[in-house]
């Protein structure tokens, strides 16, 4: 994968870094991360605060 990523990169940057980040939210899915865990993610590639709100819970 990270080959692919690597000659992606040479040829599209912006699709190389789309792969990237969808690559990441897989793992963090493969390995059963909870909500808190995604938006962490999401925080963490947008550089940004990220949050929900959980009704009924």
């Amino acid at each position: 994968m990270h080959q692919l990523v690597g000659r992606l990169n040479s040829l599209d940057p912006q699709a190389s870094e789309t792969l990237r980040i969808v690559s990441y939210f897989d793992v963090l899915i493969a390995r059963n991360a909870g909500l808190d865990g995604l938006l962490r993610g999401a925080a963490v590639l947008s550089g940004t605060v990220a949050g929900a709100r959980v009704r009924g819970g």
